[in-house]
C-alpha cells in the first residue's frame, strides 16, 4: 500500500472515530441523568468533557494535516447507541437501580468499539511512521482503556451490592 492510500484510509479511519466520538459523547449526558449512582453519574459528566476535548484534538490533527475534517458516518457506533437508547426507553418503569450494571455495560461495549477504532488507527500512523501522530492517538486509546477498567469495576460493584 502506498503512503498516500494509507494517508487516505487514516483520514477515513479518523473520520469515523471522530463521529464515533460525537455519538458516544451526546449519549453520555442521558446515561448520567438515568443512573442512580450519582458518583458515576458524575464521572460520566468528566468523560463526556473528556471526550469533547480530545474531538478538539482531532480537529487539530485535521488542520495540522491540511485536510478537511468532513463527515463520515460510524455505523457500529451509531447501532451501540442506538441498543443503549432502547435500554434507557425499556428501563423507565424498571429504575432507580434495578438496571444500572446493564447501562454500564453498554457504554462499556461502545468503549470497547472505540479501542478497536483506535488501535486501527495506531497502525495506520505507524506506516505513516508519525510518531507524533501515534502519541495522540494512544493517548485517547489509553484513556478509553481506563473508561473501561472503570466500568467495569462499578458495573461489578453494584451487581455485588
Amino acid at each position: 500500500m502506498t503512503i498516500i492510500a494509507t494517508r487516505e484510509c487514516f483520514l477515513d479511519e479518523l473520520r469515523m472515530w471522530c463521529d464515533s466520538q460525537m455519538r458516544l459523547a451526546a449519549l453520555l449526558p442521558r446515561v448520567a441523568n438515568a443512573l442512580a449512582e450519582p458518583e458515576i453519574a458524575a464521572w460520566l459528566a468528566r468523560e463526556h468533557a473528556a471526550m469533547q476535548a480530545d474531538l478538539r484534538i482531532a480537529e487539530t490533527l485535521f488542520v495540522r494535516l491540511g485536510v478537511p475534517a468532513g463527515e463520515c458516518r460510524c455505523a457500529g457506533m451509531e447501532g451501540i447507541v442506538h441498543e443503549i437508547i432502547q435500554l434507557l426507553h425499556a428501563e423507565s418503569g424498571m429504575y432507580p437501580s434495578d438496571c444500572d450494571h446493564l447501562l454500564l455495560a453498554g457504554v462499556r461495549k461502545a468503549f470497547m468499539y472505540q479501542i478497536a477504532a483506535l488501535d486501527g488507527l495506531l497502525l495506520e500512523t505507524d506506516m505513516l511512521e508519525s510518531p507524533d501522530l501515534h502519541a495522540v492517538i494512544q493517548r485517547c486509546r489509553d484513556h478509553a482503556e481506563d473508561a473501561c477498567e472503570y466500568l467495569v469495576e462499578e458495573a461489578r460493584r453494584l451487581v455485588l451490592v
